[in-house]
């Protein structure tokens, strides 16, 4: 039995729900354009029904106008959001989506004649006197001008519009998955229309009302949109294995081997070209991938004879196809992870990177980059992005590529060696100065590929080991030194006090001025006086521990971060620990822009470890230090 405290109840109930729904669909991706407009429409929808709940509890006839009026604004918020919804999620373009405020100006004229004037809500009849009928007694609206002549029909108007534009597409697509993410909305839009509109609109227009109800009807529209938005969310990735014949260029995928759960920039002469033809071998091979692409789907399918594989479409653009817009960028990143959470080991391929790097600030798409780095990481997956020519400048493009490994990676060693031919040949005697964790890594490095070393050290492996030759002995002694010093020595020094090892480099040097001295400082002050010293190339441990973050900073792979070094040093890029003390206060946003051309910041230490790619609004203190890139 319906009476006047159910009602009351329900109108609560309502708001609450929609609440509920509103913040939960906003949670699930707050960058998302759609789930923002989605939240907003249903806390307006709230607002509505908390307000009639508000007006109905109240015994003052003046307070119950004022809470009717709030709850009247909210109905008119979300009107005005619903074409705004549809044509956010359709992708559709038209002068109201480019000038969208053009859209809200009328609703802050109606908002201000509702609360100014009695245009749209003359007054309110005592609950004695409503005509809801079923012995409901309530405080009901009494309406002015405006609403009688003009916001009765375009309120109307603008859910059957919305309705027919959501129908209109599920009726054309032939897509099933768009077909079925269309079903809800329509089902959702339909149910205040069909039924709402007749009952709530037009009989009470011919002075025949029934007992309230339109917060009931609105309830099961937002529960009908808004699990259609959580189950599909808007992208339903379905990973397919491969369906057809793939052909795969076996001889340029020699060339690229690639591991799992590491990402690439495929810097061949066509290269994506060739990053689809390693994504097309590991499809043949039965792993399952994900394109993400700026060109057409149909367009792709048919130049690689996909049919099965997901495809989404960079675009801004209407389309019924699986869809991400230009500064969707969480949209982009939730989604990969999402299919690569729930499928390992696959391979993703973004082929339009620079795409987004047009659309969205550099900061915004290398945190992407980061971020997306990291999770791939984590899900065991793989990342191939064709190396274009970025829309960067110099210090975006070198903080940018050390993210990624480079395929093919044979030619990218090569290319590094090619830079080392002049320190280091197949007649360099290799001496080692000093033992910890990054001689370890060069010893295993030099091993690994048939070279022989040294170690001069007193602390160091007493086990045999092949092509090794420990020694025990002083490395800060002359003449412990001397016996070990060609014309060809390449020296290797790391020790543990920066001191010792400007020592270990004035003692070298007086031995020899031929020898190539490559010293390893902890310490960014002392890098001049090691230079002075004589050592030939210096590596800061800052540089060292983060190899600009593209290297594990607790187990450096130290002879590889040196190839590295070298050939960065030759393109006059530097790696340097700035101190904090200028930038006390200031966010690193508004440190990166003091520094400006000059260098780029690429982590901050704090006391909670290394962050890698710090987010933009971290505010820095006196203890942080800011590790940058200087090209």
């Amino acid at each position: 039995m319906i009476d006047t405290t159910t009602v009351i109840i329900f109108s609560f109930l309502a708001a609450l729900v929609k609440f509920l729904i509103a913040y939960i669909v906003y949670s699930k991706n707050k960058s998302s354009e759609i789930n923002k407009i989605f939240a907003l429409l249903f806390f307006s929808q709230g607002i509505w029904d908390l307000g009639k709940g508000l007006m109905w509890m109240s015994t003052d006839a003046s307070l119950a106008l004022i809470f009717g009026k709030f709850s009247y604004t909210g109905y008119m918020i979300s009107i005005f959001i619903f074409p705004h919804f549809a044509w956010s999620y359709l992708k559709r373009k038209n002068f109201m989506t480019h000038h969208i405020r053009f859209w809200y100006m009328p609703l802050l004229v109606l908002i201000f004649f509702l609360w100014r004037t009695d245009a749209i809500i003359s007054g309110l009849l005592a609950p004695e006197n409503s005509t809801y009928g079923f012995g409901i007694q309530l405080f009901q609206y009494e309406y002015g001008l405006i609403y009688n002549y003009f916001f009765i029909w375009f309120q109307s108007l603008a859910l059957i519009y919305c309705l027919s534009i959501l129908l209109s597409k599920y009726l054309k697509t032939h897509l099933k998955e768009y077909k079925n993410r269309l079903k809800y909305l329509v089902i959702g839009v339909s149910i205040p229309i069909v039924v709402g509109i007749p009952t709530g609109v037009i009989l009470p227009f011919l002075e025949f009302r029934i007992f309230p109800h339109n917060n009931i009807l609105t309830t099961l529209m937002s529960l009908f949109i808004g699990y259609g938005i959580l189950k599909y969310k808007f992208l339903n990735i379905k990973p397919l294995h491969e369906a057809s014949s793939l052909k795969v260029n076996r001889k340029e995928i020699q060339k690229c081997p690639i591991d799992i759960g590491s990402q690439y920039l495929v810097a061949t002469e066509n290269a994506r070209q060739s990053a689809y033809n390693v994504l097309l071998d590991k499809l043949q091979k039965k792993s399952y991938g994900l394109i993400i692409s700026t060109t057409k789907p149909s367009l792709i399918r048919k130049e690689f004879n996909l049919k099965s594989t997901p495809i989404i479409w960079l675009t801004d653009s209407e389309t019924e196809e699986l869809s991400i817009g230009s500064n969707e960028i969480q949209q982009l990143f939730e989604t990969i992870s999402d299919f690569t959470k729930n499928i390992p080991n696959s391979v993703v391929l973004i082929d339009g990177l620079n795409y987004l790097i047009q659309k969205n600030n550099f900061s915004k798409i290398l945190f992407f980059a980061k971020s997306l780095k990291s999770r791939l990481k984590e899900n065991k997956s793989s990342l191939l992005i064709p190396l274009e020519k970025y829309s960067m400048t110099s210090k975006e493009n070198t903080s940018f590529i050390f993210e990624y490994d480079f395929l093919p990676s044979k030619t990218s060693k090569l290319l590094r060696r090619t830079e080392l031919k002049k320190l280091v040949n197949k007649k360099s005697d290799f001496v080692a100065f000093g033992y910890d964790n990054t001689i370890e890594s060069l010893i295993k490095e030099l091993t690994g590929e048939g070279q022989k070393i040294k170690v001069i050290s007193l602390n160091h492996k007493t086990k045999s080991e092949k092509g090794v030759n420990y020694i025990e002995s002083n490395p800060l002694k002359t003449d412990n030194l001397r016996k070990h010093i060609k014309s060809n020595t390449v020296a290797f020094i790391s020790l543990i006090n920066d001191s010792d090892t400007i020592l270990c480099i004035n003692i070298l040097r007086s031995l020899s001025d031929k020898i190539k001295i490559i010293a390893n400082m902890h310490r960014n002050a002392f890098v001049p006086i090691a230079e002075k010293a004589g050592a030939d190339y210096i590596v800061p441990s800052s540089a060292l521990g983060g190899h600009l973050l593209s290297i594990s900073v607790n187990n450096p792979n130290v002879i590889q971060w040196i190839m590295d070094i070298l050939t960065h040093t030759g393109k006059g890029i530097q790696m340097k620990e700035l101190k904090s003390a200028r930038f006390v206060g200031k966010s690193i946003y508004q440190a990166d822009k003091i520094l400006g051309k000059s260098a780029n910041i690429v982590a901050i230490k704090t006391d909670k470890g290394l962050q890698q790619i710090p987010d933009e609004k971290h505010i820095i203190s006196s203890k942080d230090k800011l590790l940058v890139v200087k090209g």
